[in-house]
Formats: C-alpha cells, structure tokens, sequence
C-alpha cells in the first residue's frame, strides 16, 4: 500500500506534528461537544452546537473524540501505522464531509452536520492525508526502490 509514498522524508517530524496537532483538535472538539450537548439525544439532529457554529450531538462528539485518540495512539505506535492511520482517516474525513453536504438538511443528518461541519472535516481531513503520505519510514536501503 503506498509504494509511492516517500520513504523517511526530511520533513516527516513536521508531518507528525500536523498529524498529532489534528488528532489533539479532534479531541478537544469531541470532548467540548459532548459535555455541551451531553443532555441531549445521541444521536439527535437539532440546535447543538459547540464553539459558536458547529453543530453537534453526543454521538457525533464521541465519534470525535474516539476517532482522533485512535489516531493519536497509531502516531505513538509509530511504525507506519501512523502512515496508514493518518491517511486513511484523512480519506475518511473527507467522505464524511462529502456525506454531510449530501443530508446536512435532510432527516438523514444523525450527525447534526451544518456547513461550518463540512469545511472543519475538509480542513483536518485534507491535513491527515497530506501528513499520511509523508510519514512513510523504513531502512534506506528500501527507500531506492
């Protein structure tokens, strides 16, 4: 998987840094979210919102929250796990947020997604991905091939 990817590349402490940075931001996010809406429905579409604009229940926090301690876990692990980790996540987020645009108004929206939900996704989904490609290690004997 990711053959291409570059092998110990000179920035890949700067890339583990943007990694960690937005799996901490996920679970701040989750955290905040949920002892914001913790009395409402889990999984409730309504007026939830956290830090002024993002819309949010205590499913869609606890799925944040969870999501970025398994990432942070994968960057402490090490051993490209946190190269498949930070990517994949990072596709993951980017397909949540596509889907948030897709039923942001409909009944469908069991997350409690708003638009401002969608770019926060795109942002630290595209981030996850960029430091996934980059955070591929090895001996340097593999990095010629």
């Amino acid at each position: 998987m990711f053959k291409h990817a570059p092998v110990n590349h000179p920035l890949r402490p700067l890339y583990r840094t943007i990694a960690a940075v937005s799996a901490l931001v996920t679970v701040a996010i989750g955290v905040i979210g949920f002892f914001g809406t913790s009395s409402d429905d889990y999984f409730a579409a309504g007026d939830g919102k956290v830090l002024g604009l993002l819309g949010m229940n205590p499913g869609h926090a606890l799925l944040m929250a969870g999501s970025g301690v398994v990432l942070l876990l994968a960057l402490l692990v090490g051993r490209n796990v946190d190269h498949v980790v930070s990517f994949l996540f990072g596709a993951a987020l980017m397909a949540v947020g596509t889907a948030g645009l897709l039923i942001m108004r409909t009944d469908a929206n069991f997350l409690n997604y708003r638009m401002s939900n969608v770019i926060v996704a795109y942002v630290i989904g595209s981030l996850l991905m960029a430091a996934g490609l980059y955070l591929k290690s090895g001996r340097a004997t593999t990095a010629a091939h």
